[in-house]
């Protein structure tokens, strides 16, 4: 994760609220790298998920660019055959956290607010 990555997460919960306080008209969303993209294409073609390759194509508008029915069907896989899945419910309280956090921490001035360790140290082992 680099610093344009953090500036757009701290930025959903926000524009989250604008958009439903404007009958969830979208919000427009800043651009964090001042135009400094790069095309993705040409990383696309080298480094795209297989998964993606595979499947991208049945989830077209189901939601998400896809990919709600990706993280469905893996889900499902995952479940049929007994694998770990792919997010769990230290995933989801982490995911989850991250706006509190973040109003947390503007409210304080931008201080980091501490993270809190869902799986109570049991990720280091």
């Amino acid at each position: 994760m680099n610093v344009y990555d953090a500036a757009a997460l701290s930025a959903v919960c926000e524009l989250s609220e604008i958009s439903v306080a404007n009958g969830s008209e979208p919000a427009p969303f800043p651009d964090f790298t001042r135009g400094r993209w790069e095309e993705a294409q040409e990383y696309l073609e080298e480094f795209d998920h297989p998964l993606w390759q595979q499947l991208g194509d049945r989830g077209e508008g189901l939601g998400h660019g896809s990919m709600d029915y990706l993280e469905d069907y893996r889900l499902i896989k995952c479940l049929r055959e007994g694998l770990p899945t792919d997010m769990n419910v230290y995933d989801a309280a982490a995911l989850s956290a991250v706006c509190e956090l973040s109003e947390i921490s503007v409210a304080n001035g931008s201080e980091p607010a501490p993270f809190p360790d869902f799986t109570r140290g049991r990720w280091e082992h």
